[in-house]
């Protein structure tokens, strides 16, 4: 059993300027290229001074995408297709969308050392201007041997169909990047400009910083989920989870129709600023609790803590975050964020059942910023409440889950005496 522990922190909202074009690198005017943690800093500079986009003369104020639009504008990440036109019902293709991708993650330096070995070695399409930015994804995952008329050798992705990356991108082809891409799995390309106490390799632009089993619930939200490709779908639901899209007014993802450059300025918009966007939350986030004095008492070593049936009150109720489902590498068992008593948290110890006995294979501190996903076949957790003055255990409660993913709760509930 291959057991697969995923940690990850809730989004954050990276910075509006972290692209100076969406077709260019970013630089400076002395040529330099800035990374995206530097073009923080410059967001107020560049708000300054520029313009709104009121500027084009096609752009209507009164439409949907103009705040989208309008925000990129100001904070200099997107140009028009002119100085006077955006052209918001223009396409947008696959090779557009690999330099945009490409630069969110902080891998435009990377791209550049891929594109001049891919020159070197004299790789098919290596002179397209896009072929670093292709084989960044390809190394990341985004971007998979066969898609695109790709084909690949010894790691190198061979384009073999300039007409495929240059023609309008289907809008479930944009979701299924773009959610690859939010979620990379490699453990040699790292998106080096993302500030390192966040994460190293992206999928900190999730929602909550990871999946949880409400993803499918959003397929309830679109009325053309059935001509969705089935291999796209769950990339789609998970756009919706990160309110990525939205449906039009009848509740259409329209998925085969082409991405509009202004669609896709909703999406670059709403990746740089999680605020922006719009989505139902599915998940039941435990409630905070609030102590008063009658909550304490004195131990046997003359010390406060928590009354037994108030600290077995706070564990069942984080407890409910805990849910479960089975999966292709056996049980799977998430942890939903949950708002901690001030001065305490929770710490779970998970055990897999393994030949007839209990094994402790991982221990965290959960935070409401932190969840947890581990696959095993039967899991055992056991949630320890302690205090942060000295982290003594002031309670502790243990859940088991069986191979079905069915919950089971022995009430086994150690009180602190």
């Amino acid at each position: 059993m291959n057991k697969k522990i995923i940690r990850s922190v809730c989004s954050v909202c990276a910075a509006a300027g972290f692209l100076s074009s969406l077709f260019a690198p970013c630089h400076s005017s002395e040529g330099r290229v800035f990374s995206a943690p530097e073009l923080v800093e410059k967001s107020e500079i560049l708000q300054e001074n520029a313009v709104s986009a009121e500027k084009f003369a096609d752009i209507d104020t009164q439409a949907w995408y103009f705040p989208y639009v309008d925000m990129l504008v100001k904070n200099g990440v997107i140009n028009g297709i002119s100085d006077t036109e955006y052209s918001p019902q223009g396409s947008f293709n696959a090779a557009e969308c690999a330099a945009v991708i490409t630069r969110y993650l902080g891998l435009e330096e990377y791209a550049a050392q891929r594109q001049k070995y891919l020159a070197e070695i004299g790789s098919v399409g290596c002179e397209k201007w896009y072929s670093g930015y292709v084989q960044t994804l390809f190394d990341t995952g985004v971007i998979a041997d066969g898609e695109f008329g790709i084909t690949a050798q010894e790691g190198i992705a061979f384009i073999n169909s300039a007409e495929e990356f240059a023609r309008p991108l289907k809008r479930y082809e944009f979701a299924v990047m773009i959610t690859r891409s939010f979620d990379i799995k490699t453990d040699t390309v790292f998106a080096k400009s993302f500030y390192p106490e966040i994460n190293d390799n992206g999928n900190h632009f999730i929602t909550g910083g990871k999946y949880d089993g409400t993803v499918e619930n959003y397929a309830e939200e679109i009325a053309d989920y059935w001509y969705i490709p089935e291999e796209a779908r769950i990339d789609v639901l998970k756009a919706y989870y990160n309110g990525i899209f939205n449906g039009d007014e009848l509740g259409n993802f329209n998925p085969g129709a082409a991405l509009t450059r202004a669609e896709m300025s909703k999406v670059v918009a709403v990746i740089s600023d999680p605020s922006m966007r719009k989505r139902n939350e599915y998940r039941t986030l435990p409630e905070g609790f609030t102590f008063d004095d009658e909550s304490f008492v004195t131990d046997g070593f003359g010390e406060k803590v928590l009354d037994r049936e108030v600290a077995k009150k706070v564990l069942e109720t984080v407890a409910q975050g805990i849910s479960a489902k089975t999966s292709g590498d056996g049980l799977c068992v998430s942890f939903l964020p949950c708002v901690y008593p001030e001065g305490y948290f929770a710490e779970l110890h998970f055990y897999e059942k393994a030949q007839g006995k209990y094994v402790e294979i991982e221990k965290t501190e959960l935070s409401d910023t932190e969840p947890l996903e581990i696959s095993a076949d039967e899991v055992r957790v056991l949630l320890v409440l302690r205090n942060n003055r000295n982290a003594k255990v002031e309670g502790a409660l243990r859940v088991d889950i069986a191979s079905d993913a069915s919950f089971v709760s022995d009430d086994l509930f150690k009180p602190v005496v």
